[in-house]
């Protein structure tokens, strides 16, 4: 399986880049200097967008079957993707570092 980092800059579109980059921008708190990610919050927006961009498809693509096998190829990807990053090693040291770190450790 490749690198998590590498599979996700070699596929990314400039769309998702952006998207990424919003997400950190506005997670930024300049009066402590830090950053404060809220995943739940983030996927929560992801999911909207992706729902409105599922509901430009054109009429013939819209339709029950075709809208389940497009969700369901979402889902695949979204799995593998999640997997992917997980077994990243900078992902793992990331999350523990963000995670079981005291707040002595932080400065």
């Amino acid at each position: 399986m490749p690198k998590h980092p590498t599979t996700l800059i070699g596929s990314a579109t400039l769309a998702a880049i952006a998207a990424a980059r919003s997400i950190a921008e506005a997670s930024i708190c300049t009066d402590v200097n830090a950053m404060a990610l809220r995943p739940d919050e983030a996927c929560g927006t992801l999911v909207d967008v992706l729902g409105s961009m599922l509901a430009l498809l054109p009429e013939s693509e819209r339709t029950p079957p075709k809208r389940r096998t497009t969700l369901q190829t979402v889902v695949k990807k979204l799995k593998r993707h999640v997997a992917c990053a997980a077994a990243d090693p900078t992902v793992q040291a990331f999350r523990a570092h963000v995670f079981s770190a005291s707040p002595s450790k932080l400065n």
